[in-house]
């Protein structure tokens, strides 16, 4: 599938990108405790062998491009491994390893999403960008729409995490005629060490939409405003690796993916955050 604005966004200035880091020097702390979690859609621990079995879709190259691991664990015994190579076939349009949950029903929804990643020191720094979470949309193609790039993804690139907003009023779009886009500079990745993320996401292309980003419990960003497109059904989740242009001299890209969880509209920060709850 085409990223062409999505590329575009992440290799050049946009005049309405916003520079996390200078905006939120005091960062605010996540909210208060729930040490029980409730109201979640899908968890996913991989502590279970039929761990990966859960995912409503698998998009990998070979039998190694996602494996459950012991190697390394944000908490319990296990996690999941991505790993996508530089002589991959394509899927969909790329290089990539990711599990997949079903799409929502609809658009105009509140989610609560929790994630932690851990990113091996060999991760090098490359200027190409590639995507590790996006929360994608199936275009409607009875109206004759085709696929677009993801509305909201979050990615690395030059050693940093950004997060990328698209948004579309127009019933059918493309990557060629959405009303809008975002990059933001979330700040530098650490390799060797987990980097836990919480996400409160209502999906919508109108004004009314919401996005707040957590990292390790402090608030880097709080957006209001369109970051959907205009579709008849919502978006769903994809957690991974992938990398749709690939220069570099480094063959090989991985990474590992632990605690992951989707919470309802009536969820709270710490029913998706990653660790065990006990020790909330």
């Amino acid at each position: 599938m085409p990223l062409k604005v999505l590329l575009c966004a992440l290799l050049s200035c946009d005049s309405g990108a916003t520079n996390v880091l200078s905006n939120f020097g005091s960062a605010t702390t996540a909210p208060g405790a729930n040490k029980v979690r409730k109201n979640l859609l899908f968890e996913s621990t991989f502590e279970e062998a039929s761990s990966l079995d859960k995912w409503y879709g698998q998009d990998k190259a070979s039998t190694r491009s996602i494996m459950r691991t012991d190697s390394a664990a944000r908490d319990g015994k296990y996690a999941a491994r991505f790993e996508i190579n530089k002589t991959d076939v394509m899927v969909a349009g790329g290089k990539r390893a990711e599990l997949t949950l079903e799409h929502e029903k609809k658009l105009n929804i509140r989610r609560w999403y929790g994630m932690s990643i851990y990113l091996p020191a060999s991760y090098s720094v490359s200027p190409e960008p590639e995507i590790v979470a996006q929360w994608h949309v199936k275009p409607d193609d009875k109206l004759g729409e085709d696929w677009r790039s993801p509305p909201i993804a979050l990615l690395t690139k030059n050693g940093r995490w950004w997060l990328a907003i698209n948004w579309a009023k127009a019933p059918v779009n493309s990557n060629e005629t959405i009303d809008g886009w975002k990059n933001i500079d979330l700040g530098p990745y650490n390799r060797g060490a987990w980097s836990d993320w919480v996400f409160e996401i209502n999906f919508s292309w109108k004004k009314d939409g919401l996005i707040n980003v957590w990292q390790n419990d402090t608030l880097l960003y709080s957006y209001t405003g369109p970051n959907a497109y205009n579709d008849k059904t919502g978006p769903f989740l994809k957690v991974g690796l992938y990398k749709w242009e690939w220069q570099s001299e480094k063959l090989k890209r991985y990474l590992y993916y632990d605690e992951v969880r989707v919470g309802d509209d009536a969820a709270t920060y710490y029913d998706v955050r990653p660790g065990n709850s006990s020790k909330l």
